[in-house]
This record gives C-alpha cells, structure tokens and sequence, in this order.
C-alpha cells in the first residue's frame, strides 16, 4: 500500500502547458509543501531527492579546500600543515554541531533549525572567502563545520518517516548523498578551484547555500518534534539512549575508524600529488575525486542487501576492503593506476561500513531518530578529524609513506573493533 502523503501528492494533476512544464522540473512538489509527514507512512520521492541532493551540496561545503590546500597555503603565505588544519578545524566544527545542534530536530520544528543553520553557513563561507590570514580561515572554516550539520538531520527524517521496507534503502541514498558530496567537494574544489580561484569558489559556494535555503522554505513539510522538555533534558536523554542501546558507541567508533581511514587519503593527496613523480596541481586531485563520485552512485542501493547479508559481515568486509586498498597505495602510490584502484577500494569499503551501521543504529528508538544520529555523527566526525590530524602528522614525518601507514592502522584498528564488539 503507498503511504497516504505519497497517493495524494501523485493524483493532483495539473491542466495547462505552464503548468505542465514545471510539473516536468518539480513533479509533486506542491502538494508536499500542505502535507506533514507521518512516522512509517513514507516519504515523497521528490522531497526523499531534494535531501539527498542537499546532502550532497551542503556537505561539499567541507571539502572545497581539500585540493587547494597547497594553493592556500602559498596564497597566504604559510606553512602546509597550517594549512591543512583548516580541514581539521573544519571536520572539528562539524562535530561540534552534531553534538550540540542536530538533537534540535527533537524539540523543534527541524525544517527551522536547517534554515537558521543555512543563514550562517552562507555568512561563514563569504568570511572564508575574504580572509586574509590562516587564523580568519581557521574560524570561518570552524564555523561552516558547525553550521553545516543541518544535513544530519536528512538522514533521521528518511529513518522516521519512510516506510518499513524502505529504511534501510533510503538512508542508504542519503548516507550516498553525503559521499558524493564529500567526493563533490574535492572535485570542484580541485577544478573550479585551480580555474577561477579559491576565493571566487567559496562565494559561489555562498551563493548555492541561499538557493538551497530558499528550496527547502519553499518545499520541505513543517515536522513535528518528538520530545517535550528543556534543551537540557534532551542532551541527557542522549545517555539515556547510550546506556538503553549500547551498541550504538560499537557501531559508531566502527564507522568513525572507518571515516578516519577515508579521510587519511584525501587530507593530504593533494599534497602527494604535487610532489615527484606526478608534479600535478588541485585539477588532477579534482580529477581523482570522479572517481570517488562514480563508485559512491554505483554502491548507492547496496543499503538493500544489509539486512540480507548482516550488518556485523558488511562491517568486515568493508574494513577488508580498505586494507586491500592501503596496500595498494604502499605498493603502487607513486602510479595514477595505484592510485585511483586505493580511491575506489577505499569508498566501497566506507560505504558498506557507514551504511550498515548508520541505518541498523537508527532503527533502534525512531522517537529518538535525531538524539541517536546525534551521538552517532559525532563519534564518526571525530574520528574524521582523528584521520585528517594523523594524516597531516604521517606527512610531516614520512611524507607519503606516513600517511598510508596512518591509514591503514585505522582500518586495521576498525576491523578488530568489529571483530570483538560487532
């Protein structure tokens, strides 16, 4: 049976050749806009697409820099591993909003706390535009981290309102989504960035987030909160769900090992790129990133076969997996052909660990679908931040070779966490 909001949203036609043709760009999305979601009745395709297209431009926010590291760091005249803590600022800041803002989606209507947390994105990105010093892109790129979160609360909302059948699948395209934007970022970065300058990108980026922001007041449902009492309350309800599920802080340090692994690749590619044998600049690391953004669209539906397969066997393989891929990076980085088999091993292997343990988490307490993404992309973000830090550290130390070995202790870690808590 299709959900009630799905029905009513498909038999609404609309007569006219004007009318026609906005049917043909925004098909249903204006029954959407008078209709609230209900949890378990399902979700609209249009509005499920609309999350995981914001997803992906939102999240791509956090990664524009990563190809330009090298440029800003020659721009503003300062060290590289100054500049690569603006990945670690960036990745902090994120964090940060997960623990103190994504649970919001509880106690308030989540659709305003998106939109509040969009009007500040958009302002932090022109100040990482403008800045001048590495400590001004420092705060602006903390401060994006920390707004940038509103793309969090996507994923609970398909988790609560999708049908039964269909959790475990939707999320998996927006948990996608949010790859693709990661791997987005990179590649635009890396391209438009080497083209019409850092800068010039950051305002376009700016610009994006106000279109963004306008589509979702114009299109997003209003949502009902799920939890009634103080901020206070809902941040300690969190350790209630902690100690009601502990399975939550396995499944999340497994992804968040898994993330670091990812990202200990892409923190300081750029910088590997340009050194011998590749003396490449950002566009070829842009270049690479397609290659990320290919496999992620190809992985996207692999959500389905979680509960087929067993989330603790989807965990192995994935860490599996990206061991392969490290090994392939020592063996074989200092070739296009090593390096783009390390890229594509190494997204597969994040997909099927971040899938199967986000989708499996927040099916444990729906009421709480925000509170538990809350905990659960906290512990996954710091361990980004973990990747990017022991990234820049293995660069420092031993150049490449430091970061693959950072790399590869990280899923190596992963694996023998799932092995003994999975």
């Amino acid at each position: 049976m299709k959900p009630a909001l799905a029905n009513t949203a498909d038999s609404i036609s609309c007569p006219g050749e004007k009318v026609a043709r906005r049917q043909l760009f925004f098909p249903n999305f204006a029954p959407a806009m008078k209709q609230s979601l209900r949890i378990d009745s399902g979700i609209p395709r249009p509005i499920l697409l609309m999350m995981i297209i914001m997803a992906a431009l939102t999240v791509a926010n956090l990664h524009y820099n990563v190809p330009l590291l090298d440029v800003i760091s020659r721009d503003l005249n300062t060290s590289q591993v100054k500049a690569n803590l603006i990945t670690v600022f960036t990745q902090a800041g994120y964090a940060m909003g997960l623990l103190f803002i994504v649970a919001l989606g509880d106690l308030y209507d989540a659709r305003r706390v998106i939109v509040i947390n969009f009007v500040i994105l958009i302002l932090s990105l022109l100040i990482f535009a403008m800045g001048r010093s590495i400590y001004v892109l420092w705060g602006a790129g903390l401060v994006t981290g920390l707004s940038s979160v509103a793309v969090q609360m996507y994923i609970p909302m398909v988790s609560k309102y999708s049908l039964p059948a269909d959790k475990v699948r939707h999320v998996g395209y927006v948990v996608s989504g949010v790859t693709i934007g990661v791997l987005l970022g990179r590649v635009v970065g890396g391209l438009l960035g080497g083209w019409i300058g850092w800068r010039t990108l950051y305002c376009g980026a700016a610009g994006l987030m106000a279109l963004s922001c306008i589509a979702i007041l114009l299109y997003m449902p209003p949502l009902e909160a799920s939890f009634k009492g103080t901020y206070r309350q809902l941040m300690a309800s969190i350790l209630d769900l902690v100690r009601q599920y502990p399975q939550l802080l396995a499944k999340a340090g497994a992804s968040a090992l898994a993330f670091a692994s990812f990202n200990t690749l892409w923190a300081c590619l750029a910088f590997h790129m340009a050194a011998p044998p590749f003396y490449q600049d950002s566009r070829i690391v842009g270049l690479l990133g397609l290659c990320g953004i290919v496999t992620a669209i190809a992985v996207a539906d692999i959500g389905r076969y979680v509960n087929r397969v067993g989330a603790k066997k989807f965990n192995i393989y994935g860490f599996c997996i990206m061991i392969a891929a490290w090994a392939i990076l020592y063996f074989g980085g200092d070739t296009y052909g090593g390096i783009i088999a390390g890229i594509i091993l190494i997204d597969i292997g994040q997909q099927c660990v971040g899938v199967s343990n986000q989708s499996t988490a927040l099916a444990l307490a729906p009421q709480g679908a925000n509170r538990i993404n809350t905990l659960y992309m906290t512990i996954f973000f710091i361990g980004g931040s973990l990747g990017t830090f022991l990234a820049g550290q293995g660069w420092n130390y031993l150049y490449w070779m430091g970061v693959v070995i950072a790399g590869l202790l990280l899923a190596a870690a992963g694996l023998l966490l799932v092995r003994l808590k999975g």
